[in-house]
Protein backbone atom coordinates (compact mmCIF):
# COMPACT_ATOMS: atom_id res chain seq x y z
CA UNK A 1 0.00 0.00 0.00
CA UNK A 2 1.45 3.28 -1.06
CA UNK A 3 1.58 6.29 1.58
CA UNK A 4 0.81 9.70 0.41
CA UNK A 5 2.02 12.64 2.21
CA UNK A 6 0.45 15.07 2.56
CA UNK A 7 0.76 18.81 2.05
CA UNK A 8 -0.79 21.97 4.01
CA UNK A 9 -2.04 24.34 1.62
CA UNK A 10 -1.57 27.38 3.78
CA UNK A 11 0.15 28.37 6.85
CA UNK A 12 -1.57 27.55 9.91
CA UNK A 13 0.23 30.08 12.06
CA UNK A 14 1.61 32.65 10.35
CA UNK A 15 5.01 34.07 11.30
CA UNK A 16 5.79 35.97 8.77
CA UNK A 17 9.13 38.66 8.87
CA UNK A 18 10.46 41.38 6.90
CA UNK A 19 13.81 41.36 6.50
CA UNK A 20 16.21 44.39 5.04
CA UNK A 21 20.26 44.45 4.95
CA UNK A 22 21.87 46.60 7.36
CA UNK A 23 21.38 49.88 4.70
CA UNK A 24 17.66 49.11 4.94
CA UNK A 25 16.83 48.18 2.10
CA UNK A 26 14.38 45.20 1.77
CA UNK A 27 15.26 41.64 0.95
CA UNK A 28 12.40 39.58 1.54
CA UNK A 29 10.43 37.63 4.25
CA UNK A 30 11.24 34.82 6.83
CA UNK A 31 7.82 32.38 6.64
CA UNK A 32 8.18 29.78 9.47
CA UNK A 33 7.54 26.33 8.30
CA UNK A 34 4.11 24.75 9.54
CA UNK A 35 5.96 21.38 10.24
CA UNK A 36 9.63 22.10 11.58
CA UNK A 37 11.14 24.74 13.17
CA UNK A 38 12.27 26.22 9.76
CA UNK A 39 12.12 29.41 8.31
CA UNK A 40 12.25 29.92 3.92
CA UNK A 41 12.96 32.70 2.59
CA UNK A 42 10.92 34.28 0.21
CA UNK A 43 12.08 37.08 -1.93
CA UNK A 44 10.25 39.48 -5.15
CA UNK A 45 11.81 38.34 -8.75
CA UNK A 46 11.97 41.18 -10.38
CA UNK A 47 12.71 39.86 -13.56
CA UNK A 48 9.78 36.87 -13.39
CA UNK A 49 7.28 39.56 -11.40
CA UNK A 50 6.22 36.91 -8.62
CA UNK A 51 7.47 35.69 -5.32
CA UNK A 52 9.89 32.48 -5.17
CA UNK A 53 10.53 30.39 -2.00
CA UNK A 54 13.66 28.31 -0.85
CA UNK A 55 11.13 25.62 -0.02
CA UNK A 56 11.21 22.24 -1.55
CA UNK A 57 8.15 23.09 -3.74
CA UNK A 58 8.07 23.35 -7.25
CA UNK A 59 4.93 25.46 -7.41
CA UNK A 60 3.79 28.37 -5.45
CA UNK A 61 3.73 27.35 -1.93
CA UNK A 62 2.01 27.93 1.08
CA UNK A 63 4.85 29.96 2.25
CA UNK A 64 4.32 32.40 -0.97
CA UNK A 65 0.89 32.60 -0.25
CA UNK A 66 0.64 33.97 3.00
CA UNK A 67 3.42 36.82 2.18
CA UNK A 68 0.80 37.11 -0.57
CA UNK A 69 -2.40 37.14 2.01
CA UNK A 70 -0.12 39.19 4.39
CA UNK A 71 1.00 41.86 1.60
CA UNK A 72 -2.66 42.36 0.93
CA UNK A 73 -3.59 42.93 4.41
CA UNK A 74 -1.27 45.42 4.74
CA UNK A 75 -2.29 47.21 1.53
CA UNK A 76 -5.60 47.33 3.00
CA UNK A 77 -4.92 48.95 6.11
CA UNK A 78 -3.01 51.51 4.40
CA UNK A 79 -5.80 52.21 1.97
CA UNK A 80 -8.37 52.42 5.34
CA UNK A 81 -5.83 54.95 6.93
CA UNK A 82 -5.58 56.88 4.36
CA UNK A 83 -8.86 57.44 4.13
CA UNK A 84 -9.34 57.87 8.25
CA UNK A 85 -6.91 60.75 8.24
CA UNK A 86 -8.76 62.42 4.90
CA UNK A 87 -11.75 62.45 7.10
CA UNK A 88 -10.35 63.87 9.86
CA UNK A 89 -8.51 66.14 7.85
CA UNK A 90 -12.03 67.41 5.72
CA UNK A 91 -13.50 67.60 9.11
CA UNK A 92 -11.39 68.96 11.24
CA UNK A 93 -7.94 70.31 10.09
CA UNK A 94 -6.27 71.18 13.20
CA UNK A 95 -6.49 66.86 14.14
CA UNK A 96 -4.11 65.91 11.42
CA UNK A 97 -0.42 65.27 12.25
Amino acid sequence: MKTQKTTTKEINAASIARISDKSGKFLGYLVKSNSSENYYQVTWNESASRYECNCVATCKCCHIKAVEQAQKARIEASRREEKRAAFVAMYDPCLVA
